[in-house]
């Protein structure tokens, strides 16, 4: 009987466990399919700034936090007026503390979505703490990301390099469907062409 009782209290805190990870769903408590008049007036709300350029697929802002992190560049990428990808880009104080920042996003967003999926891949000659992951992601022999996937949708992070650009941590939120309505679209964009 004590045995039952105990599985039961078990099956009861994993099952609660797994029900407060939180749906993804939006981003800034903003929902997936919020048309851009809704993104920027909210993101507005939030301190955000319209950066110039904005189009009709993509806007861009800055003056943004998120968790207590200053984003270095957030944008909202949009098909048909629906908004179907966030991407915020992180840049640590120090380029050496890039992997420790990333580490750090990776626990919170662990706290909100549950345990996220970790990937990690070296190439030769450069491998996992020897000294050098930094030279390794700047040079394309590394790559560092975790995933949190909610159905079709999904949340992930991961450390970009560019060509004489810092080092980014870029976390990105995409709604699985609307991402698949923009690759048909561009499919037919494409084949309009000829």
């Amino acid at each position: 009987m004590k045995n039952l009782i105990l599985i039961a209290l078990l099956c009861i805190t994993f099952g609660a466990n797994a029900q407060s990870a939180k749906p993804i769903d939006g981003f800034l408590g903003i929902k997936f399919g919020s048309s851009s008049a809704q993104v920027i007036e909210a993101v507005k709300a939030k301190g955000g700034v319209v950066n110039a350029g904005q189009t009709a697929t993509t806007v861009a802002f800055s003056n943004l936090s998120l968790g207590g992190r200053k984003v270095a560049l957030f944008y909202v990428n949009f098909v048909n007026d629906k908004a179907f990808e966030a991407v915020f880009n992180f840049r640590a104080d120090l380029e050496a503390k890039t992997i420790d920042y990333y580490n750090a996003l990776a626990k919170d967003i662990n706290g909100v979505y549950g345990e996220g999926k970790p990937y990690k891949d070296f190439k030769q000659p450069y491998s996992d703490g020897d000294g050098y992951e930094i030279t390794a992601i700047k040079t394309g022999n590394a790559t560092y990301e975790t995933s949190w996937i909610d159905g079709e949708n999904k949340a992930w992070i991961s450390i970009v390099s560019y060509k004489d650009i810092p080092l980014v941590v870029r976390l990105i939120y995409s709604d699985g469907k609307l991402i698949q309505a923009f690759k048909d679209q561009q499919k037919e964009k494409n084949k309009s062409e000829f």
